[in-house]
């Protein structure tokens, strides 16, 4: 579904509602006081902010007296939206879980990864509730259950850490730890897990402090397989690059962020700092 179009037809369903109110005559107030509908959510349906449901319109269109065909061709275009949400986050759920189903694959797939973020902590890295705040506050959200299928998903994902035969290097600014989408609580412990991951024998973990003069100018965030393809990510997704060039040019910008990074103890010890 075109979420756009989506967004253009309860726009719609909501204009045709405001221009029965004003024939009508009624204020938004006392078209609220006829129906029992908050005043706030006649505005916002009105607006098209929130989709109208048909038991809204019915409501509406029984109080504005509206003539039989008016008020089946009103039901019959919320009918429509319904089935049009309903498509639309079985989509976000289907995206969601491929996404993670994707990202699984690449890892074990690959025997070296080497994960570059400068915004947030890695996926793979990532506490439940961090998981959580993440997928809500980005475009790959949905609804409660799509997001609790994926946290679940990219938590299975880090047992890829454990297996011994990958190697992995993380490479982080001090912006993507300090970045404040969870409670103070669920930051110290995502610390603590940054901490634990930093011991293992197969990671290197490196963090690019505000104070360093930085080497190159990171514009994305990617990560890198076996220096055979690099995963960009963008706004609205990721972009996969296979090309020997590209995969060498984003090689080239990690190793120089790392180069100026804080590693081993001292990125334990500025870790532990941020978890005080």
């Amino acid at each position: 579904m075109d979420h756009n179009n989506f967004d253009e037809s309860r726009a719609n369903l909501g204009q045709r509602l405001r221009s029965l109110r004003r024939a009508a005559g009624l204020t938004g107030p006392a078209l609220a006081a006829r129906t029992g509908i908050s005043q706030p959510k006649i505005s916002k349906l009105e607006t098209g902010r929130i989709a109208a449901s048909v038991e809204d319109v019915q409501a509406l269109a029984e109080a504005l007296q509206a003539s039989p065909d008016v008020t089946a061709s009103l039901v019959e275009q919320a009918h429509g939206l319904a089935a049009q949400l309903r498509a639309w986050r079985a989509m976000r759920r289907q995206h969601l879980a491929t996404y993670q189903e994707r990202a699984r694959d690449l890892e074990a797939a690959a025997t070296e990864i080497t994960i570059f973020q400068n915004a947030i902590v890695p996926g793979l890295l990532q506490v439940a509730e961090y998981a959580r705040q993440v997928f809500l506050r980005t475009g790959l959200g949905g609804d409660d259950e799509a997001i609790a299928n994926a946290v679940a998903a990219r938590l299975n994902r880090k047992t890829v850490l454990f297996t011994g035969s990958k190697r992995f290097a993380f490479v982080l600014t001090e912006a993507a730890l300090r970045h404040r989408i969870c409670s103070a609580a669920v930051m110290r412990a995502q610390y603590d897990r940054l901490i634990s991951i930093a011991g293992l024998e197969n990671v290197r973990m490196g963090i690019v402090p505000f104070d360093v003069e930085l080497p190159v100018l990171p514009l994305n965030n990617f990560a890198l397989f076996d220096r055979d393809a690099v995963q960009v990510e963008t706004i609205s997704g990721e972009v996969m690059l296979r090309g020997a060039r590209d995969v060498q040019s984003y090689a080239d910008e990690v190793r120089k962020l790392e180069e100026v990074a804080l590693r081993a103890a001292d990125a334990v010890s500025f870790l532990r700092g941020l978890a005080r």
